[in-house]
């Protein structure tokens, strides 16, 4: 006979940051969630102040982080993404794997980061740099007619540590892109949770990445689910 999973009871309004996140923690060991599909992209809304990458990629690519799919350099595809789901409740995005990056088998590794991008600057027929960089790229199955590639440097893109943790906040968060699966079965187009400051907790979204162990949670603000279509 099987046993019911008992419900994680959530914490009360104002509860501390560390109480939230652990109940987030134990709703995903428990899989008391309802999954949504694979995340793609958080987009940031740029604020005066806030520490961006270099103006000329921001310029064409935005503020935000992005799980691009990478070329695989025998061919084929390494799909990057991060699945997210919500709470029982519909309140807070849950996400359900740490933001690690992937092996050329697309496997996560242990490396905190977000994939490279391809360049938003270069343009056919540029330079890659120097010609010990450039063979070095084509050793590594690159091809020169492609884009050269970009990190995404997420001290860059961070706001702020949270004092006392390894917790680098992106904030404030306005959507998050993804890619519904329904029925188990992953649609073509891309699904938005469109994120807004709540007045009751007086929060907007953030992003909370862990440096070491690339945890993630989303914290604060409120969302809605808004289908393509």
């Amino acid at each position: 006979m099987s046993t019911a999973v008992q419900a994680v009871p959530r914490p009360n309004a104002g509860a501390a940051l560390a109480d939230i996140l652990a109940y987030q923690r134990a709703l995903v060991d428990t899989g008391q969630y309802e999954y949504l599909g694979r995340m793609k992209r958080v987009v940031l809304e740029a604020e005066e102040g806030a520490r961006t990458q270099a103006a000329a990629v921001t310029s064409k690519l935005g503020h935000c982080l992005e799980w691009y799919d990478q070329r695989h350099p025998k061919g084929g595809t390494i799909r990057n993404y991060v699945p997210i789901g919500q709470s029982p409740d519909r309140k807070m995005i849950l996400a359900l794997e740490p933001i690690l990056k992937r092996d050329l088998l697309g496997r996560l590794t242990p490396e905190v980061g977000l994939p490279d991008l391809p360049d938003p600057t270069w343009k056919p027929g540029q330079a890659w740099g120097s010609t010990s960089e450039y063979e070095a790229l084509v050793a590594k199955g690159f091809n020169p007619l492609d884009p050269p590639m970009v990190a995404q440097n997420l001290n860059q893109l961070s706001d702020k540590i949270v004092a006392g943790t390894n917790f680098l906040v992106f904030q404030p968060v306005v959507q998050v892109l993804f890619q519904p699966e329904i029925n188990q079965v992953l649609q073509a187009t891309y699904w938005t949770l469109l994120c807004s400051y709540d007045a009751a907790t007086q929060t907007h979204p953030a992003l909370l990445i862990d440096r070491v162990t690339g945890a993630a949670h989303f914290y604060g603000g409120k969302f809605e689910v808004v289908p393509v279509g």
